[in-house]
This record gives C-alpha cells, sequence and structure tokens, in this order.
C-alpha cells in the first residue's frame, strides 16, 4: 500500500511520470485483499493499482487507509529501529561530535563546575535527541559523558 500512494504521487506531481505499480505490489493488492479490508475498514483494495498507475483520485476510503497503512508501516519501522538502536553508545557518540563540532559547547563542557556541565550534557541530550532530562538525570550515559572532563584533564 506504500507503493500505492508513492506511485499515485509521482504520477500526480510529476507531469511526463509514467510510474506503474510493481507486479509484485499488484499481486500481494490481489493476494492480501480479505486481510486488507479487514483491517483497513472494509476497503476495496481492487482499484488500487489502477488508480495509482493513472493518477486517478482515490475515494475518501482509499486516502484515508492509504494514510493509515503508511502510518502503520512508520511505526513498525521504527519498533525495529528502536529495538537495535544502543541508545547510550548513540548519545554518547552524538555528544562527542557536539563537543568537536562546537567550541563553546566544550569550553563550557570543561569549564562548568561539575553540577553546571551535568545540567549542560542533559540539555544537549534533550535539545539534539529529545532525551528527556529525567531519563538520564543519575544514568550509566551521563556518567560516561562527565568522565570525558577527567580524560582531557588528565
Amino acid at each position: 500500500m506504500i507503493e500505492v500512494i508513492i506511485t499515485w504521487r509521482n504520477n500526480v506531481a510529476h507531469e511526463l511520470a509514467e510510474n506503474q505499480l510493481s507486479d509484485a505490489s499488484q499481486t500481494i493488492l490481489e493476494k492480501e485483499k480479505d486481510q486488507i479490508q479487514d483491517k483497513y475498514c472494509g476497503l476495496d483494495a481492487s482499484s488500487l493499482a489502477k488508480k495509482a498507475n493513472n493518477g486517478n483520485e482515490f475515494t475518501f476510503k482509499e486516502a484515508a487507509s492509504l494514510i493509515h497503512a503508511t502510518q502503520d508501516f512508520v511505526e513498525t519501522l521504527d519498533s525495529i529501529v528502536l529495538k537495535r538502536l544502543r541508545i547510550n553508545e548513540f548519545a554518547m557518540k552524538y555528544f562527542e561530535d557536539r563537543l568537536a563540532q562546537l567550541p563553546n559547547l566544550k569550553r563550557d563542557f570543561y569549564g562548568f563546575t561539575e553540577h553546571r556541565a551535568r545540567n549542560l550534557v542533559l540539555n544537549v541530550l534533550e535539545g539534539g535527541l529529545g532525551i528527556p532530562k529525567s531519563d538520564h538525570n543519575d544514568s550509566d550515559l551521563l556518567t560516561n559523558i562527565m568522565n570525558l572532563r577527567g580524560k582531557r584533564r588528565a
């Protein structure tokens, strides 16, 4: 269903586009029509391929179902990424990169008192990665980042 909306969009948005839904996707739409109907409120998927290929208008139900399918796909993909993401390693690398890129951050991180440097780290993680301060106030990640201060002095 994601390919349906991409094919449709390309055909509508680009004047000379002649995108066609892949045979594999057309086969899936045909074979999985019952599952699609169950999951997307009775959606009849039989005309989706033709509409996508021709850039024809979708009904409200078709459009809403395609949007829903896209949201389902993103949710599934996010779940897979988050399961594989090693957040502490990622955040540590992010902070080290920020230190290398921003001289003022580096100056403040190494020059501030321990308490102010901790708050600075928490602000950078929250602002740059969306990690709430409360998630890492006493975490191994924060400890490892703060240990960078000692390594520089050594």
